[in-house]
C-alpha cells in the first residue's frame, strides 16, 4: 500500500514517527498510539499496559490520523 506524501507530512506535524519499510510496510507511532498498513487499509491501537488495545480499522490514512485520542 502506498502512503501519499501529503499523508506523512501529516503525521510528522501531528508528531507520528513515520517508518517506511519494504519489507512490512509502513508504520506510524506517537506516544502510546500507533498506525500500521493492513491488507484492507490502515489499523490503529493503543499501547495499554503492554497490550494493543482499543484496536480500530479505517479505509482512509488521513481518517487514522485524526482519529481522537
Amino acid at each position: 500500500m502506498y502512503i501519499p506524501e501529503e499523508a506523512i507530512d501529516l503525521a510528522m506535524n501531528l508528531g507520528y514517527t513515520v517508518t517506511l519499510s519494504p519489507k512490512t510496510g509502513a508504520s506510524l507511532e506517537r506516544g502510546y498510539r500507533r498506525i500500521w498498513e493492513i491488507r484492507e487499509g490502515y489499523q490503529t491501537a493503543d499501547l495499554v499496559q503492554d497490550k494493543w488495545a482499543n484496536h480500530q480499522k479505517f479505509d482512509d490514512i488521513f481518517d487514522a490520523l485524526r482519529r481522537p485520542v
